[in-house]
């Protein structure tokens, strides 16, 4: 631990660093203080307190007593080994960020705990990846596509293992269910740090900031700003931005945090954050009356909105902030700022961020990063299927595949295909197919329902299928497709149908979202001829035509 206090006055002020161990607690709390003032410092970097240390773990012992013998025996059980089971403590998950955080009981092996073959989502995507926090204890999962608001998901942990215990016991299987909420970011700063929030000094004068975490809020107690205490344009302060990776990503969402201020000079955020040369700023000022929406890029700054006003003191209140493409919706506890929404596009996307300009007595909590409310609703439709005589009777399996979009802020969350209304399967990532097993004969209705990261939902409409007794399938109100005729070395052969006095394009894909230009087709019901030099490199392509305007 590397304590330096050599830029406070006179050399340090005579700061020490104490320690007190708490070992029927396995705990340490640490505090800086100055016998030379009598003072000790209260920010987060100069008192904290850490505990499940490993360090005096536990010794149980087991006593058998033998009455004849009038002996006792004792069971010593090595203390560098932990005895109580691990547990999964808690379960967190932003389905629009793709993460769930789980909180284990005890410290972890990082080998283990970074090893996402470790962590299944019973009938949920994939986990990508696991990166381990500070604390030994959290582990952040990275998903493959958005889980679904408001679904309980079932998490099975297989394989972890303890930090503190004994290697030769199979390590048991865990199992805890969630439900994942329609979010980028939830943060109420239950776990008593900054976490992945990153401070930012502009100001010259009156530092440096002081951001800490106490009560389950953010606070900041210093009063740094800049350029000159009677400036409004040009404000340099102090921030906190979050960092976590992808969150520079976020385009359009509703960002919304509580406040609190006891001083009355600036406090605000900052949204579309990309860099401190980059990004947008709502700051409100009690003492110098005054609320505004500034944006900076490239280091200059732009004055978008102004209006009189300040804040209650050392009242709760909520700012937040709406962006959806270029307009921006400020509201003050609900209330709209700058006389509704403000229009400018110049940065679409960026994380977000926490304001003080000479003000020490700020805190912020519950901040939350959500959908917007204006987002789009998903769409999704099937991929029609070739003619119904291109198709064998007695076939065993039938490919059905569907197309789906989602405002990228969101992402898709899962396609289901259902069969009436028995789901077939659950598709997490594109492309969204599955090999139908063709039922008993008779009639049947086929439907397709994305889901987005905030929970939006949409269906396709029923297709009619009959299945006769030789198997053999007709699509009763499928429009016709591009068939492919004959496939050789890269040569493709389709029958394209004819739009009359309308030419088309064909394209083809790999994931039904990505679509590439392949040939034009005429106007005519005629073969068309075409190279595709990419058609074997992947086990699925798809082929559609595109009428030209």
């Amino acid at each position: 631990m590397l304590c330096n206090y050599q830029s406070y006055p006179r050399g340090g002020d005579g700061y020490m660093r104490l320690i007190r161990f708490h070992p029927d607690e396995d705990r340490l709390e640490a505090w800086s203080f100055s016998p030379y003032n009598g003072r000790r410092l209260r920010d987060y970097q100069n008192e904290f307190a850490y505990s499940g240390l490993g360090i005096f773990p536990p010794v149980p012992a087991a006593y058998r007593i033998d009455a004849e013998q009038q002996e006792v025996v004792t069971e010593l059980v090595s203390d560098d080994y932990l005895t109580e089971p691990l547990a999964v403590g808690e379960v967190r998950a932003f389905g629009l960020a793709r993460e769930i955080n789980v909180r284990f009981t005890q410290p972890l092996s990082a080998a283990t705990a970074t090893d996402p073959a470790h962590y299944v989502l019973m009938e949920g995507p994939p986990v990508r990846s696991a990166q381990m926090l500070a604390d030994d204890r959290t582990v952040v999962l990275t998903v493959g596509s958005p889980l679904d608001p408001g679904v309980e998901t079932l998490l099975v942990v297989r394989g972890l293992q303890e930090r503190l215990a004994d290697p030769a016991v199979e390590p048991a299987e865990l199992r805890a269910r969630f439900v994942p909420e329609a979010a980028l970011l939830v943060a109420d700063f239950a776990e008593g740090d900054l976490g992945e929030w990153r401070v930012v000094d502009e100001g010259e004068f009156g530092g440096p900031s002081s951001w800490y975490v106490s009560g389950g809020r953010l606070h900041q107690a210093g009063n740094l700003y800049g350029p000159h205490p009677g400036v409004v344009a040009g404000r340099r302060g102090t921030f906190a931005y979050w960092s976590r990776p992808g969150a520079q990503d976020w385009g359009d969402y509703a960002f919304k945090v509580t406040v609190r201020s006891r001083d009355d000079d600036g406090v605000g955020v900052l949204f579309r954050y990309r860099d401190p040369a980059n990004y947008y700023k709502v700051e409100l000022d009690r003492q110098r009356q005054f609320r505004q929406l500034v944006r900076v890029r490239e280091g200059r700054e732009t004055l978008l909105a102004r209006e009189a006003g300040g804040y209650e003191l050392d009242t709760d209140f909520v700012l937040g902030v709406e962006v959806a493409g270029p307009a921006i919706e400020v509201t003050l506890d609900g209330a709209p700022l700058f006389g509704g929404t403000v229009r400018d596009g110049a940065l679409r996307r960026g994380t977000v961020g926490l304001y003080c300009w000479a003000n020490p007595g700020t805190e912020f909590g519950d901040v939350s990063v959500t959908a917007p409310s204006r987002s789009g609703l998903p769409s999704v439709r099937f991929v029609p299927p070739p003619r119904p005589e291109a198709w064998v009777p007695g076939q065993s399996t039938f490919t059905l595949a569907a197309e789906a979009t989602a405002d990228p802020a969101l992402g898709i969350s899962s396609v289901t295909f259902y069969q009436d209304d028995t789901p077939l399967a659950r598709v997490f990532e594109a492309p969204y197919w599955l090999d139908w097993v063709v039922p008993a004969p008779g009639h049947y209705e086929l439907r397709a329902r994305v889901t987005d990261g905030a929970g939006q939902r949409l269906e396709t409409r029923s297709w009619l299928v009959r299945v006769d007794a030789a198997g053999a399938i007709e699509f009763v109100d499928a429009p016709l497709t591009v068939q492919l005729v004959r496939s050789q070395a890269g040569k493709l052969l389709f029958h394209v149908p004819p739009w009359p006095g309308r030419s088309s394009i064909l394209e083809t894909s790999t994931n039904l979202v990505d679509w590439a230009p392949v040939g034009a087709a005429p106007e005519l019901p005629v073969p068309l001829l075409t190279l595709d030099p990419a058609v074997g490199d992947h086990p699925h392509r798809f082929y559609r035509a595109v009428r030209r305007p």
